[in-house]
């Protein structure tokens, strides 16, 4: 008889637990402990409900990884097994073995979701059945996510304070605590805000130091959850805020002046329009959109505000709202800290086709990969016959019809409701796909385009024409 050794409790498998919202995916890490024993393989499963666990799938750890590894996986609904396998004379290290990546139902609502694992074994070098114990876990499914973070004023002098409002997207079951954090010194914050239970909101001071640093900016005050943050940007000031003040508007691709089209990319050039360094897009925690605020920032169209792209004082990019579609002129506005600009009229057609340049200034080689993906241009030309992948905006309206601001991921990609043609060094090419591209906000068309075998070598010009409008010329692909 076999008798337990005291101190000994044998090889382990422990799941680590997670965190979510519902129709999102976590990462649970499944560690292993040999305990002083000789594992060379395992097997394990996780189960689960089907309810509130729509799919799964597992990488390798470290641990497995080390010891030269491999997992053999599959599943039903419910259950997942897995088998690690490799050379008896690699040993399993303690460490983790796996991940795994549990995507949570979206009607799962606030929850605790166990994970178990189960029917656990292990092989020794000399293929002995080796008794390996198993630890679930738990996911915790939070109703209430991060919503909004809305700090006022949006613009501090030295000294003063802000009151930041923190918002939930619904009623807090119990006090829920989120870390608080200011990426500049010049602005203090408390570590952490707590939204008391049965609340959806908290608030906490931000404060600008005084005297003020020598290079004020802004400040990006951030909440985080473990599963998630949101930002709110300070502006940091010492004395009255100049009103902004556009000059032109331009195709954010061909940097051409002229009308612009519902979901397109725009660039609007000025002063004192957005913040003093750049700030890239974000997205919209509370909706899962492209924000059309982006550090205090806002692009209005007939003053409907746009999926920002990107924001600096003299420089702002934004999407034309597709909703605008069917009228032919609009007033266009940037408001920056509250204060609004000069409003500029601006022709709206169905199309305004630009393509993306290498250089991003509209002229010479095109933002375009060959048929091997790798980025085309004079050293690297595509074969005649071959497809090229280009990207432009402009192309105007979809179908279905475009939503501002989201991020385009399959499996259908909407295509323009106008026709997509091209040509090539002045000969007709194949278009075989023009649609969204994906991956990447709605306004951004992708086309494949098969290179004419008729056309010459070189930097050749390439033109798209979308419905009655064509891009801009001298935009070049590179042709063997």
């Amino acid at each position: 008889m076999l008798l337990p050794i005291a101190g000994f409790a044998g090889p382990a498998l422990t799941l680590g637990p997670g965190a979510a919202l519902p129709g999102t995916a976590v990462m649970l890490p499944l560690s292993f402990d040999p305990d002083g024993g000789q594992v060379a393989a395992l097997q394990w499963m996780f189960q689960f409900s089907p309810l509130q666990i729509t799919s799964i799938s597992v990488n390798l750890g470290t641990a497995a990884i080390a010891a030269n590894k491999t997992a053999a996986c599959a599943g039903q609904a419910g259950s997942y097994t897995c088998l690690l396998t490799g050379l008896n004379s690699d040993l399993i290290p303690s460490g983790i073995v796996a991940n795994a990546y549990l995507t949570v139902a979206p009607g799962a609502g606030a929850a605790s979701i166990p994970i178990q694992i189960v029917n656990t074994l292990g092989a020794s070098q000399v293929a002995y059945d080796v008794a390996v114990t198993g630890a679930g876990a738990a996911i915790t499914v939070s109703a209430s996510s991060l919503s909004s973070l809305v700090c006022a004023p949006p613009a501090l002098s030295p000294g003063a304070t802000a009151a930041c409002t923190l918002t939930l997207s619904a009623a807090a079951p119990s006090a829920i605590s989120y870390a608080v954090s200011s990426d500049n010194p010049a602005v203090g914050v408390p570590a952490s805000v707590t939204v008391a239970p049965g609340s959806n909101s908290a608030s906490f001071p931000a404060s600008a130091a005084n005297p003020a640093p020598a290079n004020i900016g802004i400040a990006d005050i951030q909440v985080s959850s473990g599963i998630g943050s949101i930002s709110a940007f300070i502006a940091l000031v010492t004395g009255p805020i100049p009103p902004p003040a556009i000059a032109s508007v331009w195709n954010g691709a061909s940097y051409q002046p002229g009308a612009v089209a519902p979901g397109e990319v725009v660039t609007l050039f000025g002063t004192a329009i957005g913040p003093p360094i750049l700030v890239n897009a974000a997205i919209n925690p509370s909706t899962g959109l492209v924000s059309s605020s982006l550090a205090n920032t806002q692009v209005l169209f007939g003053g409907i505000p746009g999926p920002m792209i990107y924001a600096t004082s003299t420089q702002v990019a934004a999407i034309v709202p597709y909703e605008l579609a069917g009228q032919t002129s609009i007033n266009v506005q940037v408001q920056y800290l509250g204060v609004p600009s000069n409003a500029i009229a601006v022709p709206l057609a169905t199309t305004a086709p630009g393509i993306f340049t290498l250089n991003a200034a509209g002229t010479g080689p095109a933002a375009i990969l060959n048929q091997d993906g790798s980025t085309n241009g004079p050293a690297n030309p595509a074969d005649k016959g071959s497809v090229v992948v280009v990207y432009a905006t402009g192309e105007g309206q979809t179908v279905p019809r475009g939503v501002d601001g989201l991020v385009t991921i399959g499996p259908d990609d909407p295509p323009p409701v106008l026709p997509v043609t091209a040509s090539v060094g002045g000969q007709p090419a194949t278009v075989i796909f023009a649609a969204e591209a994906p991956g990447i906000v709605a306004g951004v068309m992708q086309a494949n385009i098969v290179i004419p075998l008729s056309s010459g070598s070189g930097s050749l010009p390439i033109v798209l024409t979308v419905g009655p409008n064509s891009s801009p010329p001298g935009v070049t692909v590179a042709v063997r």
